[in-house]
């Protein structure tokens, strides 16, 4: 794969209405290009060896974006935020084995204009209250696209793919203090033609467009300064993801929470912490007939810094899963054999020295 892109826009600052109006404009272009080969692997009666050629193709994606965004600051109580984009996304696709006269470039383009807005009040000298509205676009990935059937039958990308579009919904408030930031926000998401697996076997898996999606939740994170120099950071999430038919949308977790309390030298030169990450259970499949445990692990990393003259120097140590907990770190979504189940790491060192 190949993969370039630019970016060029123009800011400008205005006085409009007793308050500060900053506005941004521009269009951004990328473009990927794929050469992608497919083989059998096996040869005669040889397995897991490179067989024979099944697959060879060129695929190329550009998408060319025009954006506006304004933002209006009363410089007291209130700010605002509106913005929109307008996406065009073009895949094509070329098969090099294809029948002579048949290997035409075949494709499909997507487009989309998709507005955001948002509103800030602030409502006491450490306290903000927020809303915000936007318009979601998600074309399908080539990964998404590579494949038509399990089985290989069907050659070609999975053109018939739509992206998909969703709105959401967040209200929030956040409180900034020099000993206690906190930032509490309730969410919900809308999604119609949501991209999910269909079907995965023998290393291929074939996406398709199902029934709308609702996800509703709440995230609450903070970070507070203790005595004897500890901090504590914590982050939680709840998430409701259901599907028209009220089943829960696979690989999503319900709960999530990360907390960590760290450590500091009175010379800054050193840290130490300790945290901990633990999920709830989460389905595999459609049907929801099969779950993969929840799990906790905790962790511990410690940082050094020196500085030597016109030198700095740093180590870090971490260690994760401490106490070497399997467990299962991702799924196969809807694997046909039921082979859902990927375990996680066990217990996992690194070492990083910087100069």
């Amino acid at each position: 794969r190949n993969y370039g892109g630019g970016d060029l826009h123009y800011s400008a600052r205005r006085e409009l209405a007793r308050g500060s109006l900053q506005l941004t404009g521009g269009v951004s272009y990328d473009d990927l290009g794929e050469a992608r080969k497919g083989y059998l692997n096996f040869s005669g009666g040889q397995l897991g060896v490179q067989g024979e050629l099944r697959r060879d193709e060129t695929n190329n994606v550009y998408d060319l974006d025009e954006y506006l965004q304004a933002q209006w600051d009363s410089g007291q109580r209130w700010l605002a935020v509106l913005g929109m984009r307008n996406s065009l996304v073009d895949v094509s696709s070329h098969d090099h084995l294809a029948a002579a006269g048949s290997g035409d470039p075949g494709g499909v383009r997507y487009s989309a204009f998709t507005p955001v807005a948002g509103l800030t009040l602030r409502a006491a000298p450490k306290m903000n209250v927020y809303a915000a509205y936007g318009k979601g676009f998600e074309t399908p990935t080539l990964s998404e696209l590579a494949y038509r059937s399990t089985d290989g039958s069907l050659p070609g990308l999975n053109l018939g793919l739509q992206p998909a579009r969703s709105d959401n919904y967040e209200l929030g408030a956040k409180f900034t203090d020099p000993r206690l930031q906190a930032t509490l926000a309730g969410f919900y998401i809308d999604t119609h033609d949501e991209l999910a697996v269909q079907s995965s076997s023998g290393g291929r898996t074939v996406y398709q467009n199902i029934v709308d999606t609702q996800r509703r939740g709440a995230e609450l994170a903070l970070r507070a300064a203790l005595p004897a120099r500890l901090q504590l950071r914590l982050a939680y999430t709840w998430i409701e993801a259901v599907t028209a038919t009220d089943k829960r949308l696979p690989a999503v977790p319900a709960n999530t929470v990360y907390v960590a309390l760290s450590w500091t030298h009175p010379t800054g030169n050193l840290s130490v912490t300790l945290e901990g990450l633990g999920r709830s259970r989460f389905y595999v499949n459609d049907a929801n007939s099969d779950a993969a445990a929840g799990y906790g692990m905790v962790g511990l990393h410690c940082d050094l810094q020196q500085q030597r003259g016109p030198w700095r120097f740093s180590e870090s140590v971490r260690v994760d899963n401490l106490g070497d907990r399997s467990y299962v770190g991702t799924v196969i979504v809807n694997e046909s054999n039921a082979r859902y189940f990927e375990p996680g790491p066990g217990r996992t060192a690194y070492l990083m020295v910087t100069a």
